[in-house]
């Protein structure tokens, strides 16, 4: 059975292998996206310190890793062609990351839904969460677990095909009652 939890400072190798994977998954497919230093493991390990790391796993083993933050993204301060629904405070979902042996499973969803339900415990009405133009891929988890494309951003406020980022918004408000 899949579990989200916590992460701690002994997942970190893990965290790294599985982003690492990534990176040349991105590399192969063309994919700008995660091809400099970011994300880190310093990005990581302060998502730790902060509390905003969580890992799914499987019979022990991490499969995937996101960071859950509250804290607002000035990435999500201006969109371009398209608005997101409301100015309200929001949760945002980033660094999501699958192990490559474990795609194909729902891991992402499981904990996208883990995301949400932290959400939704804090009164939060909205997530939002962005990815590349060309990670079809990211673009389909988010659109299979109720996002809606709103627009996009550029992030840092550099705008050019490496930064620019597809957004999306899942209105959550009123999903813990159903």
């Amino acid at each position: 059975m899949i579990t989200v939890r916590k992460t701690t400072s002994a997942d970190l190798g893990r965290i790294t292998a599985i982003v690492s994977e990534a990176r040349e998954y991105f590399a192969r497919a063309g994919i700008p996206q995660w091809q400099g230093e970011y994300p880190s493991r310093s990005d990581f390990e302060d998502d730790i310190k902060g509390g905003r790391s969580f890992v799914a796993e499987e019979d022990g083993v991490v499969l995937g890793v996101y960071c859950y933050d509250t804290r607002g993204d000035a990435n999500y301060n201006e969109i371009f062609e398209g608005a997101f629904t409301s100015d309200a405070p929001y949760a945002a979902i980033h660094r999501i990351a699958v192990a490559a042996d474990a795609k194909g499973r729902g891991i992402a969803g499981k904990m996208v839904e883990h995301a949400v339900s932290l959400a939704l415990a804090e009164g939060f009405q909205y997530m939002r969460g962005d990815t590349h133009r060309l990670n079809l891929s990211m673009q389909r988890m988010f659109e299979k677990n109720g996002f809606i494309h709103r627009g996009i951003i550029y992030l840092g406020g550099i705008k050019d095909h490496v930064n620019e980022r597809f957004a999306f918004e899942r209105c959550i408000k009123g999903e813990k009652d159903q």
